[in-house]
Parts: structure tokens; sequence; C-alpha cells
């Protein structure tokens, strides 16, 4: 006779992202989860469902399916919650919800950046080794969503430089992706436009 191990359902991973709120909240949309997680080769939304309904399909690298629901979203506390309806292949557990929560950090050496959590809830039957696997792939897909949050960044802030009434313009660099906070960048900005030492 074979005993499963106890273990905890919930899993709730968190990073500190050196972007503001704004730039990362922009990424957190179920059919836009490819743009960030390397993990994911598309995401879509999928067609004939109820138009009362978001269901988006996410098709990952190694051909895995789901399909996920939107079930709730809010764009004023910043958070989205999104379950598993259907799964190629299938899923060895009855079901999981998760939330992804982000927070802006207001205060302290982090200040500017955000706090992001993503956690999730498995049905009873999930075992140990689906939890520690969720545990993983939060863990990566948060660093993904740190770079992309930071390409995003640089992006803005290297436009805003063109933009700048300056006779000459900074070349774009990876410097700055070196930088531990959006503090630190808007300093490092300061030193190459002309404009921002007015």
């Amino acid at each position: 006779m074979t005993t499963s191990i106890p273990t905890s359902t919930s899993v709730a991973e968190s990073a500190v992202i050196a972007a503001p709120l704004a730039h990362v909240w922009h990424l957190i949309k179920l059919q836009d989860f490819h743009k960030f997680w390397s993990k994911l080769e598309k995401s879509n939304y999928v067609k004939g469902a109820s138009p009362e309904t978001d269901i988006v399909q996410w098709t990952f690298k190694d051909g895995t399916v789901l399909d996920v629901k939107q079930e709730e979203h809010s764009t004023i506390d910043h958070y989205i919650t999104y379950s598993v309806i259907a799964s190629t292949p299938a899923l060895t557990y009855s079901s999981v919800i998760s939330t992804v929560r982000c927070f802006a950090v207001t205060s302290g050496a982090n200040e500017g950046s955000t706090f992001v959590q993503w956690s999730a809830h498995f049905s009873s039957d999930a075992d140990a080794g689906v939890i520690e696997d969720a545990r993983f792939k939060r863990k990566e897909a948060l660093a993904d969503l740190a770079g992309a949050s930071m390409d995003r960044l640089l992006d803005d802030r290297f436009f805003a430089l063109l933009k700048s009434p300056t006779t000459s313009k900074p070349a774009r660099t990876k410097s700055l992706t070196r930088m531990t906070s959006p503090k630190q960048e808007n300093e490092a900005l300061d030193s190459t436009d002309p404009a921002r030492q007015q």
C-alpha cells in the first residue's frame, strides 16, 4: 500500500521588480503572457467562447496546451485571477485557481519598484510534484516578467530622451539594466541628458 506525502495545496511566489507599477501591470493580461513568459509559445483568445467569458489558450513550448478562464480582474487593485478549465495533456488533479497581484513600492530602498505575488490554490488531489512544479514555474515566470518590464521601462526612457531638445542623442545601451532601482536609472539618465541638468 502506497501513501501520498502530505503537502500544502497552495503556492505563493513573489518578487520585487525594479520598474514602476504601470510598466509591470501593462503586461498582466492573459492574452499577453507570451510577451514575457519564455515558456509560452503563444497565447490567444479562444474563438466561440461566450462573449461574457474571457477564455485564453496558452500553448507552451513543450507542447502543453491550457485553456484559462479569467475569473476576476481589477485595474484599480491591480490583480487578475484565472482558472484552468481544459488541458492537453490532461491534468493529474481536479482544479487550480491562480492570482497575479501587483503593488507599488512607495518607500524604502526599492521605492518606485513593484512587488508582484503569483499565487495558486490547487484541489486536494494535487500531489507534492505538482506543487513543486508550480512553484518553480512561477519563479521562472516572475524573472521573465522582471526582464520584460525593465525592457519596457528602458525603451520608454530612451524614446523620451530622443524627443528631448538636445543636439546629440545618447545611444541606447544595456548598461542601465544593471541598475537596481528606477531611482538609480533616473540618476543615470540625468547624467546623459543635458536638458535634465539645467
